[in-house]
């Protein structure tokens, strides 16, 4: 059931899940694809790096379970990359559906290669330290700006932007979105096919600017 949720929510533009939702939740737009992949769906597995560890992301490659996407957030804005070639490469082998981190990256021109959907919020030439710091995590509710992101909730981006839902209601959420994507469908057709205006396809009312828009 849950890997028919992400095949669904994979098919949907996070845009349209948006729009569907109420309980949708949305990343600031700082987040940007460093790789040739550039949609995902997938269950959140959540990291916290605090200082400038990159521990927890080792440890979270072999705990989270393969379509699972890991979701990074730092404690600081650390000028060292976090990830770059070989975390990526190690990601894709064990089956993740990609990386989403509040962080910086390096390697951009190995990562260019890549099949695995990678976004990141900037890149750096510093590497990372090895060291458990105390406030480092996995599977812990994270926050990456102002918005909450629980173990299991549901993560889907494309260049648009990455959007959360949480976990009970996405099967709703994914039908309201491909009904929005059905009737966007229809009125595409009809705005080629016909001489009928865009506002008046989607039921808009332009008030005084009607005559104005003959």
């Amino acid at each position: 059931m849950k890997a028919e949720l992400i095949k669904r929510l994979s098919k949907l533009p996070p845009a349209a899940l948006y729009e569907a939702a109420e309980s949708c939740r949305v990343l600031r737009s700082v987040f940007w694809p460093v790789t040739r992949a550039n949609n995902f769906a997938g269950a959140a597995f959540t990291v916290f790096c605090s200082g400038d560890s990159n521990l927890a992301i080792h440890a979270a490659l072999y705990s989270a379970k393969p379509g699972d996407v890991l979701t990074i957030a730092t404690g600081a804005d650390c000028e060292c990359a976090f990830l770059g070639q070989l975390i990526v490469e190690a990601a894709a082998l064990v089956g993740l559906g990609g990386i989403v981190i509040d962080g910086r990256v390096r390697d951009l021109e190995a990562l260019k290669k890549s099949e695995l959907p990678v976004f990141c919020r900037g890149h750096a030439v510093q590497g990372p330290s090895k060291q458990r710091l105390g406030r480092d995590s996995i599977q812990k509710p994270i926050e990456i700006g102002d918005t909450l992101i629980r173990p299991g909730d549901f993560i889907c981006g494309d260049r648009d932007g990455i959007v959360v839902l949480p976990g009970k209601p996405a099967q709703d959420i994914a039908a309201a979105a491909e009904y929005r994507m059905g009737n966007e469908t229809r009125i595409l057709g009809a705005l080629r096919n016909s001489r009928d205006p865009l506002y008046k396809l989607l039921g808009i009312d332009l008030g005084s600017w009607k005559d104005e828009a003959r």
